[in-house]
């Protein structure tokens, strides 16, 4: 088991095949949403206080947890402001190709949606990645559009290192209007 805060506000766990051995539980139950899974939590994040000072009385929190080699890596965050929990929000879409990612571009041009602004696209495995921050009022409107185009990449804050360590980024904080005119 290994504990990494990433923030005051955000803390990784590395929770191995092994710990879940030793504590007597599956990935199943994990990912379920009973008592097993938060008591494993509040234990988990009892012993995050003690090693690295993450700290999650009275908060509110959002836990993710992805199951990777028979082991969980959970990305918990406090929320500390409905301002924290919007920007928490954000996303990761793959597109199978870079056309898939020009259709989308394409469909909000022609849709007048053009002042969606912060995201960038990774290539990576032969797939495009696109990230999106939650940083438009529009936000809502855009999970939903690209899930016609491209699909979600689930965990954004475990997906978004992979895609800057080993990704190749092909735009970087621009906005569709500019991918538009660039590709179109």
């Amino acid at each position: 088991m290994k504990f990494e805060k990433l923030t005051d506000n955000k803390l990784k766990i590395i929770f191995t095949a092994d710990d879940m051995s030793l504590n007597n539980v599956s990935t199943k139950a994990i990912l379920s949403n009973n008592s097993i899974s938060q008591k494993l939590l509040q234990s988990l994040l009892s012993k995050a206080e003690q090693k690295v000072g993450f700290k999650a009385d009275d908060c509110d929190l959002i836990v993710e947890a992805v199951s990777i080699n028979g082991g969980i890596i959970f990305t918990i965050t406090k929320i500390t402001s409905d301002h924290d929990l919007y920007n928490n929000l954000n996303l990761i879409y793959k597109f199978e190709s870079f056309e898939n990612f020009l259709d989308f571009c394409t469909y909000l041009n022609n849709m007048n949606f053009n002042d969606y602004t912060g995201f960038s696209l990774f290539l990576y495995n032969k797939k495009y990645y696109l990230s999106v921050e939650a940083n438009n009022k529009h936000f809502s409107d855009l999970k939903l559009l690209l899930g016609e185009f491209g699909d979600n990449a689930n965990s954004f804050h475990i997906m978004n290192g992979i895609l800057h360590e080993y990704g190749k980024t092909v735009m970087d904080e621009i906005s569709f209007s500019n991918a538009v005119k660039l590709f179109l």
